[in-house]
Formats: C-alpha cells, sequence, structure tokens
C-alpha cells in the first residue's frame, strides 16, 4: 500500500513537471524600439483632421498625435495624453507591447476610445511606414488602414513638401 503510494505521488510529481514544461510561455519580454526606428517623425493628412500626425518614438516611450505649428510648436488636436511607456502587459493609455517579425516592429497600444490597436512599422530607404489594425469586437468588425509613410524633417512647420512628397 506504501509503495503504491509513493509510486503514485511520485507519478503524479512527474506529470506536473511535464505539463509546466509543456505549457507555452508568457509573451516575449518587452525590449526596446530599435534605434532606426527612434525620433520624431512626420505626415501630412489628408483625412477629416487637417494638420500633421507626428510620431514620437525613443527606446521605451511611444507617442502619436494629430496637430498643427503654432509660432513653430506642435499642437495636439487629437490624442492629447502623456506618452505611452513599454511594459510586457497593456494599460490603457499608459502602456505599450512590443514583438519582433523579422525587420518589422509590431507595436499594440489600448485607448481608452479607440480600444487595442495593432500597429506594424518598418523602414524603407530611410522612411517609416506604418498600417495599423483595430479590431472592434463588439461591433464585429476590424478595420485595417492604408499604409502611411513618415518622415524625418529638421523644421516640419517649414519643410511642408518635403513631408507632401512622400505621401
Amino acid at each position: 500500500m506504501k509503495n503504491g503510494m509513493l509510486l503514485g505521488a511520485s507519478l503524479l510529481a512527474l506529470a506536473s513537471f511535464g505539463i509546466s514544461l509543456s505549457t507555452s510561455e508568457p509573451a516575449q519580454a518587452a525590449t526596446t524600439i530599435p534605434s532606426n526606428m527612434r525620433g520624431t517623425w512626420y505626415l501630412i493628412n489628408g483625412d477629416e483632421m487637417l494638420g500633421y500626425t507626428r510620431l514620437k518614438m525613443t527606446a521605451k516611450t511611444y507617442d502619436i498625435a494629430i496637430g498643427t505649428f503654432k509660432k513653430g510648436k506642435f499642437v495636439k488636436v487629437w490624442n492629447d495624453k502623456k506618452p505611452v511607456k513599454l511594459a510586457n502587459s497593456l494599460v490603457v493609455n499608459k502602456t505599450f507591447t512590443t514583438e519582433r517579425k523579422g525587420k518589422k516592429l509590431i507595436l499594440k497600444t489600448k485607448m481608452a476610445d479607440w480600444g487595442v490597436v495593432t500597429n506594424t512599422y518598418y523602414m524603407k530607404k530611410g522612411n517609416l511606414f506604418q498600417q495599423w489594425v483595430k479590431d472592434d469586437k463588439r461591433a464585429g468588425n476590424m478595420y485595417r488602414s492604408g499604409v502611411f509613410e513618415f518622415k524625418k524633417v529638421a523644421h516640419p512647420a517649414k519643410d511642408y513638401k518635403a513631408i507632401y512628397q512622400s505621401n
């Protein structure tokens, strides 16, 4: 009887050890934004919100906003929140997560007004390209953007033509 219980306990311990090894790992730990994608990038909007889309990425922060320039300073008119910080899980308007797929950076944010948005970024000829996907599970819809080309310019308020030519 004792041997049977000992054998059963041993098998149970081995089985649970095997189960713990076979479970999938959590998402890859947060890493930094690739250095070639860091900086301030601009896009001229042609949709319902005229102005610029400004994208700022540092090693561990991300900020995207639509706005205009007043007296040489960028003034946000959409998404006036603080930059979000890199983390291992999403918190509304506070954190973002990243993963790499080849040369592409997959960046996820969770916004109070939009929910979870998955952005795909990649570099091509010195410019940053973006496409986003929003999965609206409540409405049963998925929205996918076109591909946007962002440029880095020294004086975005003055270099309107340089930014516009990329679009």
